[in-house]
């Protein structure tokens, strides 16, 4: 936070200055203010090398900065992401959960620990996770992405269609959404509801070719298998 100083600072600074010529000019303080002048640098280097060793790395910035700030939601929120990048995933899961009693409110915390809680194997509890934070902001669109991929990759396709169609009511593509709930139904081998889906994709953007491809070879399926 202490960068929000240095516009101050800097004025501070050249008051300091423009004290210290006055000083020299009427009392011929030169060595005087000289010293001073070398003093305060030595002492602002010294504050240089003790913050650099707080920014060594953002865990050790995190945890430095909570000490004056231990409340602060992004801050813990930002060491809980520290973590888990770090593949820290007991701590992240801790630290995640110490941002959500500090902002219960808010869906981030409970989306990033859906994320870990799926690094960790624990797939029940990141569905858990991420329902959450799509309760808490229905446009919330990270969620329902994390939640539809992790349906998908467990091959629950209907879920995964389920919660991009909930999606729809909210989304600022629906040409795009539907494009992915046509590429779920065609997993499902559903050809029918994947052709419903990018219909409905081309009504609202008529020009785009990908879709109307898509279209002809969704359709270039269905003959086949009949």
């Amino acid at each position: 936070y202490e960068h929000w100083l240095y516009l101050a600072m800097a004025g501070i600074f050249l008051i300091v200055m423009w004290l210290g010529e006055e000083l020299v000019d009427k009392y011929g303080l030169e060595r005087i203010f000289l010293s001073a002048v070398v003093i305060f640098a030595v002492f602002l280097s010294f504050l240089t090398i003790q913050r650099n060793k707080d920014w060594r790395d953002p865990i050790t910035f995190y945890n430095q900065t909570l000490e004056y700030a231990p409340d602060s939601y992004r801050v813990i929120n930002n060491l809980g992401m520290a973590y888990d990048d770090r593949k820290d995933y007991g701590l992240a899961e801790a630290t995640y959960r110490r941002a959500i009693a500090a902002a219960s409110s808010s869906p981030v915390a409970y989306h990033n620990l859906g994320n870990t809680y799926q690094k960790m194997g624990k797939p029940d509890l990141a569905v858990e996770s991420f329902k959450t934070a799509i309760r808490l902001d229905p446009k919330f669109f990270f969620s329902y992405n994390a939640l539809a991929t992790l349906y998908v990759q467990e091959k629950n396709y209907t879920e995964a269609r389920t919660v991009l169609e909930d999606y729809l009511d909210y989304s600022d593509s629906k040409p795009g959404t539907l494009y992915l709930l046509a590429q779920i139904a065609v997993a499902q081998k559903d050809y029918k509801s994947a052709l419903a889906y990018l219909n409905s994709a081309l009504l609202i953007d008529p020009a785009n070719e990908t879709i109307r491809s898509t279209i002809g070879d969704i359709r270039g399926l269905i003959v086949t298998v009949q």
